[in-house]
């Protein structure tokens, strides 16, 4: 098991290495909102899917690498080629079960919202005055929206690659695992998520009690849990790491 030490180092890495997926996938999701926008004016507001094949793209590359991250940080060396053959056929199906839903979601979202302008008329003005720019600017296609499912799916698969890999890790050694909240810093965080990243480790096994200031809670495995609600899950950054039980004994961690 790597040193303490070790597992700062990691928890550096990984983030400095999640921002520079995020910066890559917004613009990438940026331009498949747009394309989106454009072919909306273009044929009666019809939203078609653009983002399947890049957020496919994100899961595969980002998924491998926290998989890789995840085992490393556990045997301290690289993955066994068993396990990321196996990983490979995980992913394949965790793709054709899971991401067609969550791209679905994302542009019935998108369709409500233009819905909604079309309702209600495009901010005041009538829609014979839009124009492919103007719709192009609304937050359905914008920026900000882009990024927002960038650091949604990016949080999710990186999270449940390190889930797969650990799993892989403890049949293969037979050793218990404990794992930490980890939160990556945000520019308006949630304070209940930082107050999960107190450095201490819980078994793996055991529920995170994740409760917002409205008195809503949820228990959750990990961060990105499947069964939690939009408010813990959507923009999150954070990420769980695993450690074995012996190291989380030694470094006083739990």
């Amino acid at each position: 098991m790597q040193s303490k030490s070790n597992i700062k180092r990691y928890i550096f890495r990984s983030d400095r290495l999640l921002k520079a997926y995020e910066k890559k996938y917004k613009k990438l999701l940026y331009n498949a909102l747009q394309e989106q926008a454009k072919h909306a004016f273009e044929h009666n507001f019809e939203i078609i899917d653009t983002l399947t094949p890049v957020i496919e793209n994100l899961y595969m590359e980002v998924g491998t690498s926290a998989y890789e991250f995840q085992y490393k940080l556990l045997e301290k060396t690289t993955t066994k080629s068993i396990f990321l053959n196996t990983f490979e056929n995980w992913i394949k199906g965790y793709l054709s079960a899971i991401v067609g839903g969550r791209v679905r979601n994302i542009n019935d979202t998108t369709r409500l919202s233009l819905k909604k302008i079309i309702e209600e008329g495009f901010i005041g003005r009538t829609l014979f005055e839009l124009t492919a720019e103007k719709l192009q600017q609304i937050y359905a296609f914008s920026a900000k929206r882009a990024m927002m499912i960038t650091r949604t799916e990016i949080g999710n698969i990186n999270n449940e690659a390190k889930d797969k890999s650990s799993e892989d890790w403890k049949r293969e050694s037979g050793n218990e695992l404990y794992k930490i909240w980890i939160h990556r810093g945000a520019k308006d965080p949630r304070d209940w998520h930082v107050a999960m990243d107190n450095g201490k480790a819980i078994p793996k096994g055991k529920k995170y009690t994740v409760s917002n200031p409205n008195g809503e809670t949820d228990y959750m495995d990990r961060p990105h849990d499947s069964t939690a609600s939009a408010g813990n899950t959507i923009n999150c950054g954070c990420e769980v790491i695993y450690v074995s039980e012996s190291y989380a004994r030694r470094r006083g961690l739990i």
